[in-house]
């Protein structure tokens, strides 16, 4: 009797998997030859100024209940998400490829009927009649980052709404994104 090791065929369902991250952070860390918060703090975080962070990156059954989840103030998650919006760059210098930007960024997959790039979801809102396009980092709870290139704005959202929908889509689409509407068609 033959095994299906498949839930689905693969290459016709994306789902999401805290597995991914982890793996890549795993690959970072042994080829950076340090801890991968380590390497964040000086490659990523100190370019940045984020000293206010956490990250106990262990992949290992000691983690099991973060997923190895970087730890961050909403201030520095903007910080992110501006690092994103204007292609890698901060104060002048190049901290990310503007290549990997755009490709990560860009559709790759579709997880849960939403388009899906390297870690960012491709995401719209509608605000009333005005439909808007972002990319967005989404954690477990509600702490979200989203990327409005169109707007040249970041929206943070934090909550606590642990393993259950978010209610910062509706938000941000009922408060934020209204307050653009007068500008047009986005």
């Amino acid at each position: 009797m033959a095994i299906n090791r498949w839930v689905d065929t693969p290459g016709t369902v994306g789902r999401h998997n805290s597995g991914n991250p982890i793996t890549v952070g795993y690959i970072i860390q042994q080829k950076a030859g340090m801890p991968l918060s380590t390497y964040a703090a000086k490659n990523l975080f100190a370019p940045l100024q984020i000293q206010d962070f956490r990250w106990d990156f262990r992949p290992d059954p000691s983690n099991e209940n973060n997923y190895c989840q970087v730890f961050l103030t909403p201030r520095d998650m903007a910080k992110f998400g501006q690092l994103f919006l204007q292609n890698g760059r901060r104060k002048g210098k190049q901290l990310l490829p503007a290549a990997w930007v755009r490709e990560s960024t860009a559709p790759h997959s579709v997880v849960q009927n939403i388009p899906y790039g390297y870690f960012w979801w491709l995401k719209y809102l509608d605000a009333g009649n005005t439909r808007y396009y972002s990319f967005a980092a989404q954690g477990n709870g509600g702490q979200k980052i989203y990327v409005f290139r169109s707007l040249d704005l970041v929206v943070v959202t934090t909550g606590a709404n642990f393993n259950s929908k978010s209610p910062a889509d509706e938000l941000i689409a009922k408060f934020v994104l209204p307050a653009f509407n007068k500008k047009g068609p986005q």
